[in-house]
């Protein structure tokens, strides 16, 4: 046995579960899609083992059924499952926000206050309102001092880019006020303010799946 082999399968497994499962979430997998083993194998330069892997794990999830050994169907989102990630970012992305606040540079958090004005100044449509939060988002998320929280949150963030882009279609102008008071509370230093503020910004994220008036993942 190769003893590297070894160690390089759960590197693999963990990649192809992260890339196929912010695919589904995202949208770019609609449920019905076909997914076949060695296809995966090689788009992933590795073996079928790994891959094979990360679809019991997916599996597990909900987000793939396996009707044979050699292929994997792409489930129907549900809007339970997409909560969960909401209510987790609930529990990470507040707490990192407040890191951020005593972190980020000034200069920053003005050019972040700019880039809201802007938005809120153009014909901000979901697509503009969605850049220009995610770059909130992600500026928090690169100043928060914990390079693992980072990277749990941003994958969180890319998991829901479809449904986040639906949700913002439909409250621009809440979603760019709820940016200004976090900004605010930023450049205030305020770490426990800006704490809340972030809370308050994801919280009615929570209500988009709970419409009846839509599917979790409308297309």
């Amino acid at each position: 046995m190769d003893p590297g082999g070894f160690q390089r399968t759960p590197t693999a497994v963990r990649r192809i579960e992260a890339e196929l499962r912010s695919d589904i979430l995202a949208g770019n997998l609609a449920p019905g899609t076909v997914l076949h083993q060695e296809a995966l194998a090689s788009r992933y330069h590795t073996g079928r083992t790994p891959v094979r892997q990360a679809l019991v794990a997916l599996e597990g999830e909900g987000l793939v059924s396996l009707p044979t050994g050699r292929t994997a169907i792409v489930s129907e989102v549900t809007a339970k499952m997409l909560v969960e990630l909401v209510e987790m970012r609930l529990l990470l992305e507040p707490f990192m926000a407040g890191r951020a606040a005593t972190n980020m540079p000034t200069s920053v958090i003005v050019e972040l206050q700019e880039r809201v004005q802007e938005a809120r100044g153009a014909a901000n449509g979901p697509d503009v309102v969605n850049t220009v939060d995610q770059l909130v988002h992600a500026t928090f998320s690169a100043w928060c001092g914990n390079a693992r929280m980072a990277r749990t949150v941003n994958d969180l963030h890319a998991m829901l880019a479809l449904a986040r882009v639906q949700d913002l279609a439909s409250r621009h102008a809440d979603v760019l006020s709820s940016l200004e008071s976090i900004l605010r509370a930023a450049a205030a230093r305020d770490a426990d303010a800006t704490e809340v503020e972030m809370r308050e910004h994801i919280r009615p994220f929570t209500t988009y799946f709970a419409s009846p008036s839509h599917g979790p993942m409308d297309r």
